[in-house]
């Protein structure tokens, strides 16, 4: 939660035990003074994903060529925690920054909608679950 409020909305529905989304106000104020502009941050957790080691991304590819899934999401990579970012960059994801004025969702962001399997465009990010390790 920001340090305006405590309120953390958490979204079940719609995903296996253990897994869930994350809504959370973040303004620029306090501990987030220097983010250039408030909105809605939306994370993906998965309780059963090993930490935050296994990172995963559009096109990513697969470091271990043996188990035949060779891009993701089908290599089952993801954190833990995940920011499903409102510029779709997965900039934490690939090590770019460590956020920026993009991840936030309001009504300046890059991207408008977050839908189940990215809407008509299959896009991501999505509110897809992790099913076994892999988005559906």
């Amino acid at each position: 939660a920001s340090t305006i409020s405590n309120v953390v909305y958490k979204i079940t529905a719609g995903y296996p035990e253990g897994e869930y989304l994350l809504l959370e106000n973040r303004q620029p104020y306090g501990y987030d003074s220097k983010i250039e502009q408030g909105g809605i941050a939306i994370y993906h957790v998965d309780e059963n994903a090993s930490g935050q080691t296994r990172r995963g991304y559009p096109s990513q590819e697969d470091d271990h060529e043996d188990d035949g899934q060779l891009s993701w999401p089908e290599n089952g990579n993801h954190y833990k925690v995940s920011l499903l970012a409102a510029d779709g960059n997965y900039d934490l994801e690939r090590g770019t920054n460590q956020g920026d004025d993009g991840d936030l969702w309001h009504a300046g962001s890059k991207l408008t909608e977050l839908l189940p399997n990215g809407g008509d465009k299959g896009n991501f990010p999505n509110t897809d679950a992790y099913q076994n390790g892999h988005v559906r």
